[in-house]
């Protein structure tokens, strides 16, 4: 079985995503998603171990995917070292459907091949 957690098997993309927490909802961009899960870039990270609703849509997809996550890290704003670095979170799936998975896996697959022909 491949290793999710790591930075292969993602597509480097900028999406909204809504989140909804049992605080309300507040609205966050990917800066990545795989089938394991996805970096959401927010000013508002929520605790490790929260759970969370995303919904968001993938690109040339016309139906949103919407999945409960969990927090599973979080990064503070841009540190000296790392000026560029944005705050936000790390989020894992938590029972992600099939379609979904079939569809974050194409994207996937898409993102890689873009960078192998560059």
């Amino acid at each position: 079985m491949p290793d999710l957690s790591r930075r292969s098997g993602r597509a480097e993309l900028q999406l909204p995503v809504e989140l909804r927490s049992s605080d309300g909802a507040f609205a966050g961009v990917t800066q990545n998603v795989g089938v394991g899960g996805m970096f959401v870039a927010t000013e508002q990270p929520r605790r490790v171990g929260e759970r969370l609703a995303l919904t968001f849509t993938l690109p040339g997809e016309a139906n949103p995917i919407s999945v409960q996550s969990e927090v599973r890290w979080i990064r503070d704003n841009a540190s000296p070292e790392s000026p560029k670095r944005v705050a936000g979170m790390g989020l894992r799936f938590v029972g992600l459907p099939i379609l979904a998975t079939v569809w974050i896996e194409e994207v996937v697959r898409r993102h890689e091949q873009a960078l192998r022909e560059r």
